[in-house]
């Protein structure tokens, strides 16, 4: 079932805290468990419950809640969750609007926003590395696009330069489509050719597959014809399956960038019963990105009504 919260409030751009109102002649607890389910579908740490005299802040990591006679402030909230953020780099991209194609007029969903930001938020707190789990379906490379986009016009990425890794060519020409609110000299779909003729270094939106990366040329990989400071963020695309294989080296030669992952699958479908080497416990997925910072699983988009569930035939 859909849920339709009575207001989000947002600080600098940021999802902060759900609002529940109840009337005023109601108990402002009776809008608490509402609330904070809210808030808990859509990863908000804050809640609040109100009949406008008596404002109850939940925090839905530990459970406590406390009872206010006034709105607790934005910068209060911030300070409750204990986070130093770069606000010189960040707070305009946090500010910055989305992309809305002209003919389309595709819009970005809750999700999709809420997404973005725990990304942003997660990359504006100092910390290079994070990982998104969206199920199949439920929009991974548009929901990349509009992050890229806010960061673009934010200012966020000192030298404009983003590489979206793939391992499978289909998958690369598909995000290089999906990034065409973006120019055709914008955009660089790297290949050994584009590298011997020096068109390798133009360009805003880089788009490869590892495989590609790792092949040699003039003595070298194809991926270090690219300064390691080059990127200021890589995107990896299903990256339980393909970013820790055999081109691993990749993503440690351009480690001084922000590096993104996407994946569609949860961790009980990549846990394994046997002892992980220590080669192979660098190269997981989770102990090298950490947990997701956000997950939109099938059955909550089934449930917000954006998916359907499928039935197996007999």
């Amino acid at each position: 079932q859909a849920i339709i919260a009575d207001y989000m409030l947002r600080y600098r751009g940021i999802p902060l805290a759900i609002l529940e109102a109840k009337a005023e002649g109601e108990s402002a607890a009776d809008g608490m468990q509402q609330a904070s389910r809210y808030a808990r579908r859509l990863m908000i740490r804050f809640s609040i419950a109100t009949n406008g005299s008596d404002w109850i802040l939940t925090d839905n990591d530990s459970g406590d809640f406390e009872t206010f006679a006034a709105p607790p402030s934005p910068e209060e909230l911030v300070n409750r969750l204990g986070v130093t953020v770069d606000w010189d780099r960040w707070g305009a991209t946090f500010t910055a609007g989305f992309h809305i194609d002209q003919i389309t007029r595709k819009k970005v969903r809750p999700y999709q926003e809420m997404a973005i930001s725990k990304a942003l938020w997660h990359f504006a707190q100092g910390n290079p590395r994070a990982l998104l789990l969206m199920a199949t379906g439920t929009g991974k490379t548009f929901t990349v696009f509009q992050m890229i986009w806010k960061m673009m016009n934010g200012d966020a990425l000192p030298r404009q330069h983003v590489l979206f890794l793939t391992d499978r060519n289909s998958l690369k020409d598909q995000a290089y489509r999906a990034f065409s609110a973006f120019s055709a000299a914008e955009r660089v779909s790297i290949d050994k050719e584009t590298v011997a003729t020096g068109n390798h270094l133009v360009g805003k939106i880089f788009f490869a597959n590892y495989q590609t990366l790792d092949e040699e040329l003039d003595g070298r990989k194809v991926f270090e014809h690219y300064d390691p400071d080059f990127f200021d963020l890589v995107i990896i695309d299903e990256c339980h399956r393909s970013g820790f294989g055999d081109w691993f080296g990749v993503l440690e030669h351009f480690s001084s960038a922000l590096q993104l992952g996407l994946t569609a699958t949860p961790r009980e479908l990549e846990e394994t019963k046997r002892e992980l080497t220590e080669e192979e416990r660098r190269r997981d997925t989770y102990n090298y990105f950490g947990e997701e910072i956000y997950r939109y699983s099938l059955r909550q988009a089934v449930e917000d009504g954006y998916l359907v569930p499928y039935l197996l035939e007999e």
